[in-house]
């Protein structure tokens, strides 16, 4: 007999899942697939649920959230739920407050990592002390890219380093790669090994040191800080061990070790191991749902081993797989399953159609890429006149720089678009600069938001009497708006630019004294008037109304409604908690899906999402999959699942393009900029998907592969040239310098003006060429040496790919690239 709660629910006992029909709220489990009812309905312990794409894990999520508050009876703050973005958290909110209502809702705590740590460590971080003994202040600032950037720039140049060898970009990814692992500065200092890696990790405790003088985190600290607290303050682990019984984690296949760290911890399976408790799970619930197969950020230094370990982690876990997919067309799913199973690393699962089998997947072969975008936008044309809405349509691509060719022909063709990961809001001047004011009100400390702001508008203030504040701000151990507001005492600045300092000074003191009473909107408001920023921006434009400074005054003023919006809807609508929201938004959070616009991002961007229409350009080798994967097999692997992820975001129609011959901007031997064109090979993955599900796709056989004509150019003369291409025929266009040519009015090349490298007139030269072997060192009279890292095909079919010193990686056909092997 199972007990009653007292309020007709039953309640739940031992380790089964209890049936609680009969009880539940109206919808709650209507509609589920077994499975689906399964994942919600599961009561004590941990759960791996296997969530194919397009097979409803949200809605398993937000209806285990429902059934764990409405039928299990838990507390709203006892769940903790995780999402890859801050647009898929405040979605998930949505979902379980039409499930649970308004008030029950607002209590949970969803979010991503870096927000949910914001939030926790404005509660906690003052009970942190680092291994150096570095603490914080709870009103600490949170640094984006270029700040951390600038900061680092710094203290490169204070040790004296070539900041050529130690570029501040490339420090700054080697950081953030350490943090991501849970290293520390001391922890990254003690493994350093070589040369690079000692002089690494003293940047880093520089780096570290001037954060705290600046009583600021960078993006990566949130996690890695919050971690530390957690295995060093044992009140404070026990505290969120407490708070959060109930913890479940969206995308978990992109987790990296800091926050898988950082669930293991919350989740209080240490302690529980450390007190013999074992598999005590009662009342407590872990759910983690994600797909191998759609993990594709190691770059970020996600790492898709951890979903493959969990169960070894967590032995008493349930396994739950959701293959029922409710998203895409029969032939789509189709054409995906065909792709992923070629990967090893996975965990077996074969994605079912709920829906008819639709359209055979569109390809197309352009002559380059401009024919490739004229078909694209033609496309998009065709279908809109069908009735298509352009918000129906996405472009998604592997590189950003393949975006440019189809912006020009959807600007010639008057078709609104959006571009993802351009220009953000949050990094335009103007903006940045209205918010560095915030920063420097909030946190007096932040010296890159005093430095950005001090002469701006313009106080006649130069670079030597910033120079001098700065020095005597070290020596007298001040902030900067300390030091400013006593600027009278430096000998070496005059009393008419002291006076400007201390007037700048003053007005942040004075709107910081003022933040309790003052809500961020008229903060703001004041803010403008007092400096006359917007003043100043009107003045620029003039009375010829310039459109790039009237363009900034609509976005200052745009800064306003988003502020008044965060107002109207946050639970602590003050100042700490717009800039932290700020400082955690992504591009695909701003991304209005519903815009009539056809939408343009890469493949990595469009993860999480799903249009009616996908268009998939550049499907060829070494562009997708990408040349820096060609030699090894797992990068190869991350980028058979990154076309998985752009296949199963297509519900209904799906194209495939590549374009025979494509133009790049690189660098020449010499170390200037150059044009170049090569000709291509259809990507892999073409050849993987099942025959007859892609139309236009005609991989001609290989009996007959050597019937084929070539015209003077060497170029098939059958209707598909991807035979040709597949054969290996790689031709090189001669560089074009940028500096005598301006990229605008570069001409775009034809057929009619390749010079081929091999014989007259292009032909194939029939002289015999050495085989090569991986590791090989080779001369080639353009590129110089380099080393054969990859060979593809064999015998005279044979590609090499070649790594050299000055020109990078290039994909080279020996019969006219002419290698000479060296000894």
């Amino acid at each position: 007999m199972i007990p009653s709660n007292g309020n007709g629910r039953q309640r739940v006992v031992g380790t089964k899942i209890m049936d609680f029909d009969a009880g539940v709220s109206r919808g709650l489990l209507d509609g589920l697939n077994p499975q689906q009812h399964e994942g919600v309905c599961l009561q004590w312990g941990p759960a791996l649920i296997i969530a194919g794409a397009g097979s409803g894990k949200t809605t398993v999520l937000t209806r285990r959230i429902a059934y764990l508050i409405t039928q299990l009876n838990q507390d709203p703050e006892s769940v903790l739920a995780v999402t890859f973005t801050n647009k898929a958290a405040q979605e998930m909110k949505g979902r379980v407050e039409a499930l649970v209502g308004f008030d029950t809702a607002r209590r949970l705590s969803i979010g991503t990592f870096h927000s949910i740590c914001a939030r926790l460590l404005r509660q906690e971080i003052e009970q942190f002390r680092s291994e150096e003994g570095l603490s914080y202040k709870r009103n600490f600032v949170i640094y984006d890219e270029t700040d951390s950037v600038n900061v680092l720039k710094g203290q490169i140049s204070k040790l004296n380093l070539d900041e050529k060898v130690f570029a501040a970009k490339d420090v700054r990814y080697a950081i953030s790669a350490a943090k991501n692992d849970g290293l520390t500065a001391a922890r990254y200092g003690k493994g350093a090994k070589t040369y690079r890696e000692t002089r690494l990790a003293e940047i880093y405790a520089q780096y570290q040191a001037e954060l705290v003088r600046n009583n600021a985190l960078d993006f990566d600290d949130l996690i890695l800080i919050f971690n530390d607290l957690l295995e060093s303050n044992e009140a404070v682990r026990r505290r969120q061990t407490e708070r959060f019984r109930h913890i479940l984690v969206d995308e978990f296949q992109d987790t990296n070790k800091s926050q898988y760290d950082l669930i293991r911890a919350i989740s209080g399976m240490g302690a529980r191991k450390a007190q013999g408790m074992g598999n005590d799970w009662q009342e407590r619930s872990l759910m983690v749902v994600g797909d191998v197969d759609q993990s594709i950020y190691s770059w970020r230094k996600a790492d898709f081993r951890i979903i493959l370990g969990f169960q070894k982690d967590f032995q008493e876990a349930k396994l739950i797989k959701l293959e029922e997919n409710y998203r895409s067309t029969s032939t789509i799913l189709e054409v995906a399953n065909s792709i992923i199973t070629n990967n090893s690393e996975r965990i077996e699962k074969v994605l079912r159609c709920n829906r008819s089998k639709g359209s055979k997947a569109q390809f197309y072969e352009a002559t380059d890429e401009i024919d490739e975008a004229y078909y694209v936008v033609e496309e998009l044309k065709r279908l809109s006149a069908r009735g298509k809405q352009l918000s129906d349509c996405v472009i998604l691509y592997r590189t950003n720089a393949q975006s440019r060719a189809i912006e020009e022909i959807l600007v010639r063709n008057h078709l609104p678009y959006t571009v993802v990961g351009a220009t953000r809001f949050y990094e335009r001047q103007e903006i940045k600069d209205v918010l560095a004011y915030l920063r420097l009100i909030y946190n007096e400390a932040d010296s890159q938001a005093f430095y950005r702001v001090v002469n701006v508008p313009k106080r006649g203030l130069g670079k030597t009497t910033i120079e001098r504040l700065t020095a005597f701000a070290e020596m007298t151990h001040k902030t900067l708006v300390e030091a400013a507001l006593n600027s009278r005492e430096i000998e070496d600045i005059s009393e008419k630019t002291a006076a400007r300092l201390v007037e700048f000074a003053s007005l942040i003191r004075r709107w910081h004294d003022r933040l309790k009473d003052t809500e961020v909107t008229k903060l703001l408001d004041g803010i403008l008037k007092e400096t006359r920023y917007l003043e100043k921006l009107e003045e620029d434009a003039g009375s010829f109304k310039d459109e790039q400074a009237l363009s900034r005054i609509e976005n200052v003023r745009e800064l306003m409604v988003v502020a008044k919006e965060f107002e109207a809807v946050a639970d602590s609508p003050d100042l700490d908690s717009f800039l932290t929201r700020i400082s955690l938004v992504s591009d695909l959070d701003t991304l209005d899906i519903n815009q009539d616009a056809v939408k343009m991002m890469t493949l990595h961007s469009a993860k999480g999402l799903e249009f009616p229409v996908v268009f998939l350009i550049g499907l060829e080798e070494g562009l997708f999959p990408h040349i820096r994967s060609l030699d090894s097999p797992t990068a190869l692997e991350e980028e058979r699942r990154l076309m998985y992820v752009g296949v199963t975001r297509a519900a209904d129609l799906l194209y495939m393009t590549l374009a025979r011959k494509r133009i790049f901007l690189g660098r020449s031997p010499g170390g200037s900029s150059s044009f170049s064109s090569s000709y291509t090979i259809p990507s892999r993955f073409l050849k993987e998907i099942t025959p007859g599900l892609l139309s236009g796709y005609y991989p001609q056989p290989q009996a007959n592969k050597g019937s084929i004509d070539s015209d003077s150019s060497g170029i098939s003369a059958t209707s598909s040239g991807a035979t040709a291409l597949r054969a290996g025929v790689i031709r090189r266009i001669p560089e074009m310098d940028v500096d005598s040519h301006n990229q605008r009015g570069a001409k775009r090349w034809s057929p009619d003006s390749i010079q081929m490298s091999g014989t007259a007139g292009g032909a194939k030269s029939e002289e015999a060429f050495e085989h090569l072997k991986v590791g090989d060192l080779v001369q080639h009279a353009k590129f110089g040496i380099g080393q054969v890292t990859l060979v593809i095909g064999e015998n005279e079919k044979e590609l090499y790919n070649v790594e050299f010193k000055t020109a990078g990686k290039r994909l080279l056909d020996p019969r006219f690239a002419k290698l000479i092997k060296l000894s």
